[in-house]
């Protein structure tokens, strides 16, 4: 009976573990690893998902590589682990997950070996550890996370390159995080307008700080799923915020003197991200400002008569750009 036990705990051992499916990680320290199936919380801390910067001689797994403490989380609804540090933007970083600490609810260990972002790690075997480095892409993505979900956003600096450029430099300073979208028109117009305001600790809607404006580009066609700059009458006043076309606006393209689409939402499931951000109802919490503003509970807020802006906005949490990943030997 001994024997029979002790091969069966081999096979658990051996069998192939549980996988990390899809990574994404920013240029301002934060990754998310999505895994494909439940894994054990506990096992899922400092000690198994490290991250370090190059030291002093700029190359990474030497003596004077620099370990990070970053905030590590995991969230057992979308099997995803959360590391968070904060750094400055476009600084690469390396990150191994060890795999013989992570392990599914099974007890398997991680199946680990990385093959690519959008790739099933491992070897069909449990073990192996989850190693890659992270540099600034050339390809300019921006990803938004927000209450519904994440979703990317492929930007286009050939045909905007100022655009792009404006839109990187509020990205690359957070300018973005924890702010919220103040303006959903369904018709005759379909945008979802943010990146103008904040909640205060105190509760209070704040605008946002603003760098130089800009000079308008011809851009892109405003058609769905595309992002444009929001801008007053001047041609060249787009500062700090953006709009998603909802639908097809392609008379924007024209409308006293055009607005600028400069990217556009990739993917399937980022799109329906951004549908159900659109879907949410709308009311009049402020007149030109928050006239059209879209709430969570649109019943609750009606019976309440007030907007309470931090139960009741929905809230972009983070705006980064993608790092390109690079696998460890």
């Amino acid at each position: 009976m001994r024997c029979g036990i002790e091969a069966l705990e081999g096979r658990t051992l051996l069998s192939a573990g549980p996988q990390i499916i899809n990574t994404f990680a920013d240029n301002r320290g934060q990754v998310v690893l999505s895994a494909d199936a439940d894994l054990n919380g506990a096992g899922i801390n400092y000690d198994s998902c490290r991250m370090f910067t190059a030291g002093p001689d700029g190359l990474f797994r030497t003596a004077d590589d620099v370990r990070l403490s970053p905030l590590v989380q995991y969230n057992a609804d979308t099997r995803q682990i959360v590391m968070q540090a904060d750094l400055p933007a476009d600084t690469p970083y390396r990150v191994n997950i060890r795999a013989n600490m992570v392990t599914g609810v099974n007890m398997a260990w991680l199946d680990g070996e990385f093959h690519g972002g959008k790739v099933a790690s491992g070897d069909g075997q449990a073990g192996g550890n989850y190693k890659f480095i992270s540099n600034p892409s050339a390809l300019k993505v921006a990803r938004f996370t927000t209450i519904t979900g994440a979703m990317n956003v492929q930007l286009d600096p050939q045909v905007a390159p100022i655009t792009v450029g404006n839109f990187t430099n509020y990205a690359n300073n957070g300018m973005w995080d924890g702010t919220f979208f103040q303006r959903s028109e369904k018709t005759p117009l379909h945008v979802l307008q943010g990146g103008g305001y904040t909640v205060t600790s105190a509760n209070q809607v704040d605008a946002l700080g603003k760098y130089d404006p800009i000079v308008m580009e011809q851009g892109l066609s405003n058609v769905a799923y595309t992002i444009a700059m929001a801008r007053s009458s001047d041609l060249n006043s787009a500062s700090n915020q953006w709009f998603f076309n909802t639908a097809d606006n392609t008379n924007l393209d024209t409308l006293n003197g055009g607005y600028s689409a400069f990217g556009a939402v990739a993917g399937t499931p980022g799109r329906a991200v951004l549908d159900r951000l659109a879907a949410y109802r709308t009311v009049n919490a402020g007149g030109q400002i928050l006239g059209q503003l879209p709430v969570k509970d649109y019943d609750t807020v009606i019976a309440r008569n007030s907007y309470d802006p931090q139960v009741d906005s929905i809230f972009v949490y983070r705006v980064a750009m993608k790092m390109l990943l690079s696998p460890v030997a």
